[in-house]
């Protein structure tokens, strides 16, 4: 197998562990937050701390559109919930900006090797 469908093989459970993170939080969520409030912070952190940890690009596509499923599947009966996507897309998006800062800055720290 290449590096290449190692890579791939790799994204799925990634991608499916990310999914059942924000599925429990956002069930969890259900149960104790009785406003729509608590329930889009719950789901827009658990995407937002995902974000900032899944390394694939693919894998972090998933977990958002999950967060944004959970997140209409547990708000209110009677209340709108879509006008509230956008917080969990900003988590998302806050969460991979951040490791996409992080990124630079961990590889300027690394000194050259220097032949003597």
């Amino acid at each position: 197998m290449s590096s290449e469908q190692h890579d791939d093989v790799m994204v799925i459970p990634a991608a499916l562990g990310g999914c059942a993170a924000v599925a429990a939080v956002g069930l969890a969520a259900a149960v104790v937050a009785s406003t729509t409030t608590g329930r889009l912070l719950a789901v827009a952190v658990t995407v937002g701390v995902l974000s900032a940890v899944l390394t694939d690009t693919r894998a972090w596509l998933v977990v958002t559109a999950a967060g944004a499923a959970t997140f209409l599947l547990v708000v209110d009966g009677g209340e709108n919930g879509w006008p509230f996507l956008v917080i969990v897309g900003l988590a998302a998006v806050l969460g991979r900006g951040q490791r996409w800062m992080r990124r630079p800055a961990a590889s300027s720290t690394t000194s050259p090797k220097v032949d003597h």
